[in-house]
């Protein structure tokens, strides 16, 4: 055992050709390497991907193999657990039964305290959706898969690492260009007070109002990005949160009197268009319903119609 030293790439003999050695020699060899995963940090780097490779080929130490990559996972070194990562994705391309357990180690990862920048959460995640995400279909367990997506949910919603550790005035400046991106993607509030308060018209208030009901909603509404606007609207918010004196989230009692102003005027400017957004996405909304009621009439006054002529047909 002693004779097969985990760095030389001799052990390569394992894959090349079945007479290369002995099944008893490779078995010793095998293990030489799960022992590697104890060694120095090239033969850990070495032996994780030895395992990845050879995994499939040793069905009584596949536990064993598992486990040896799992302790890399864990390694200080962050080459030696991006390299753990990558040879359990391919532990998963060989024995799928493996995927549940691969995954529940990847949520456990994401879960850590660990703030390393070994990956970035965004090519983490990048990773996840393209190397994990395609082997959920072998998971049995639907609560799993739900489980696991979630969490994996909550991690894509963390702003890395570049906007947590910026100071406030950095965080202000990285957020203010997302701001007026909000204001320019949302519609003018118009001077008529009418069209502006148009959703207190209600929808049954007779068929001429709720006709001139219809003309209220101006041209550009059609050409609005309602994507886009939910897009940047849910990111505000959201980033807002780690930086509460953007949006005057901030308690007016901290004593933090230099933000609250510019803050309380980005509200203010915000505000009304909101306000605008919601009374014609809901005006329109009852202008979908009011002609689909129509249309439904139409339907239900010819299907009984075909039904009265079939009826004399049939006379």
């Amino acid at each position: 055992m002693g004779s097969i030293n985990c760095t030389d790439y001799e052990i390569y003999s394992l894959e090349f050709g079945p007479g290369a050695l002995e099944a008893a020699l490779k078995v010793e060899a095998f293990t030489t390497i799960l022992g590697g995963t104890k060694g120095g940090d090239k033969e850990k780097r070495l032996s994780s991907q030895f395992i990845g490779r050879f995994f499939k080929r040793f069905k009584n130490l596949e536990e064993e193999s598992f486990n040896c990559l799992l302790d890399l996972c864990d390694d200080p070194d962050v080459a030696i657990r991006k390299q753990a990562v990558q040879d359990l994705q391919s532990i998963c391309k060989q024995e799928p039964a493996f995927t549940s357990r691969v995954a529940d180690v990847l949520v456990q990862m994401l879960a850590t305290d660990d703030h390393s920048k070994n990956v970035t959460a965004g090519a983490f995640l990048k990773y996840t959706l393209e190397k994990v995400i395609p082997y959920f279909e072998p998971i049995s367990s639907e609560l799993d898969r739900r489980g696991i997506l979630r969490v994996l949910t909550e991690f894509s919603m963390h702003p890395g690492d570049a906007f947590l550790s910026c100071s406030e005035t950095e965080g202000v400046q990285l957020l203010c260009p997302l701001h007026s991106l909000l204001l320019s993607s949302l519609p003018t509030v118009p001077e008529d007070p009418l069209l502006a308060l148009s959703s207190t018209v209600e929808p049954n208030a007779g068929s001429g109002e709720c006709q001139s009901t219809k003309s209220l909603i101006p041209e550009q509404v059609s050409n609005l990005n309602i994507l886009e606007i939910e897009c940047l609207l849910f990111s505000i918010v959201n980033l807002s949160k780690l930086l509460p004196s953007f949006l005057d989230f901030t308690d007016p009692s901290s004593g933090d009197s230099a933000s609250i102003p510019e803050a309380a005027s980005r509200v203010r400017n915000l505000r009304p268009k909101l306000q605008y957004l919601a009374r014609l996405i809901q005006l329109h909304r009852r202008n979908i319903l009011s002609s689909t009621e129509e249309l439904l009439k139409l339907e239900e006054i010819a299907q009984e119609s075909v039904a009265e002529e079939a009826k004399q047909v049939t006379q």
